[in-house]
């Protein structure tokens, strides 16, 4: 049986010979299906808003990744599954933080208007009240801001994939695998050790369990962990990659066990179909069904 990688290696090949080139890009200098050549990865953006990305992104310092042509490149496949969502319309992203990730809102809607809908009784009444308090809840959780590549901590150094500013200092933080089979480890050298005492030990002390405070353990997990270390009441950590990916299976567990309980909730474990999934299935989103249909086919299908 294929595993994850292969066989998304191979329909993402198949994609790239129907949909946009049938030349093959070099990887250590043998030919492969699923790359593009890197004068054409400029393609490796979705058709319906590709000229608008690439616009954007020469406004941006955004680096790309050396392998951004390959198909299977996570950084491709987070500018196509964000752009869409806040650079047309920033309601549709904060739709998708608060009403299908969950991410907590800033502002609530007041009980007294709560009340007010359910004791309205006519069908068509309720459904005009509660459409405009959908809107008002989108307007007052409107986010701030947002990035990809986003360093907030230049002596720390992590480069989150996707950033949102959210208001009242609130903020939610990306990490996205695709076909990677594991989240990072790390060599246990002197400059990492020296990093670890002045930096991850005392941010680590107030987010994980104790047994869990020591080198061996974080330089093992040192992508997950240092990604956690940024936990705070006013900052969501998304993990987000595909439940069909097995190697990435017991991601969820392992934060489960190695964060305090009360912090849990300041993390989010999100699955790339699922997402899609809820996106396609939502009225509110209906505008853009037409790209995720595309983005369902390249990276899920």
């Amino acid at each position: 049986m294929m595993n994850f990688q292969d066989d998304r290696k191979e329909k993402l090949s198949t994609y790239k010979k129907s949909n946009l080139t049938i030349e093959q890009g070099l990887w250590r200098d043998l030919p492969y299906d699923h790359i593009l050549p890197l004068d054409q990865k400029e393609k490796n953006i979705i058709e319906g808003f590709r000229d608008d990305f690439w616009t954007y992104y020469k406004t941006t310092d955004i680096k790309l990744h050396q392998y951004f042509h390959h198909l299977n490149s996570s950084q491709a496949l987070c500018f196509n599954l964000f752009f869409p969502l806040f650079h047309y319309d920033k309601k549709l992203l904060t739709y998708v933080l608060h009403r299908i990730i969950e991410v907590a809102p800033t502002y609530r809607t007041s009980k007294e208007n709560f009340d007010k809908l359910l004791a309205i009784k006519n069908n068509t009444a309720s459904d005009k009240f509660a459409a405009e308090l959908e809107e008002e809840f989108l307007m007052n959780n409107s986010f701030t801001d947002c990035e990809f590549e986003k360093i907030l901590d230049t002596n720390e150094a992590t480069n989150f994939d996707f950033f949102v500013q959210l208001q009242k200092g609130h903020r939610v933080l990306f990490e996205i695998k695709y076909t990677e089979n594991e989240f990072g480890k790390t060599v246990a050298d002197d400059r990492h050790k020296l990093k670890y005492d002045t930096i991850y030990k005392q941010r680590l002390e107030k987010i994980l369990r104790p047994e869990f405070l020591n080198q061996d353990f974080v330089f093992k997990n040192y992508q997950v962990v240092r990604n956690l270390s940024y936990i705070d009441d006013l900052t969501t950590v998304v993990f987000l990659f595909p439940e069909a990916n097995q190697d990435l299976k017991g991601t969820e567990d392992s934060i489960s066990n190695i964060l305090l309980p009360d912090l849990l909730q300041q993390t989010r474990i999100v699955h790339l179909e699922n997402l899609t999934r809820q996106i396609l299935n939502c009225d509110y989103l209906k505008r853009l069904h037409p790209i995720y249909d595309t983005f369902k086919h390249i990276y899920i299908d």
